[in-house]
């Protein structure tokens, strides 16, 4: 499932663990990094942040914060980068 909010967007994956969902996110960071279109002059630039429901958060209260702190230690880590809750 996906929702866009702002300039964020949040993907769901139901049954997926946190090592796998940082799989999957490192997966898109690479496949994004040897796109043409991320090597012209369009600059893609991507954060990514992965939280476990209802281990990370039993609600959408608690568990989106926790999603956007590790979304903002991606940013302040650099470009393209994964970071997991609790990691």
């Amino acid at each position: 499932y996906a929702a866009r909010s702002g300039s964020m967007i949040y993907v769901v994956m139901p049954q997926m663990g946190k090592a796998e969902a940082a799989e999957v996110a490192s997966g898109v960071l690479d496949a994004m990094a040897s796109s043409s279109l991320g090597r012209r002059e369009v600059l893609l630039k991507t954060a990514i942040g992965i939280a476990s429901f209802p281990k990370d958060g039993d609600s959408e209260r608690i568990l989106i914060p926790h999603v956007e702190a590790m979304v903002h230690e991606s940013i302040r880590r650099g470009d393209n980068v994964v970071t997991v809750y609790g990691d």
